[in-house]
């Protein structure tokens, strides 16, 4: 597991898979720049699993 802060770019064949938490606050208003760099690494060229762990999952 390699840990890269939020505005890290994401390569296409730098990785096997994401694991993403989405932290505090909403990810639509508070996190544009970090979904648009995450959305330019997952193409449909490049299928990789993605992991998704919401705060409020976490009890």
């Amino acid at each position: 597991v390699t840990v890269f802060p939020w505005n890290h770019p994401v390569k296409q064949d730098g990785f096997d898979g994401l694991f993403l938490s989405s932290g505090p606050g909403d990810p639509q208003t508070q996190c544009r720049e970090t979904i648009t760099i995450i959305k330019s690494g997952i193409t449909s060229e490049t299928i990789k699993p993605v992991y998704l762990v919401l705060v409020s999952d976490i009890k």
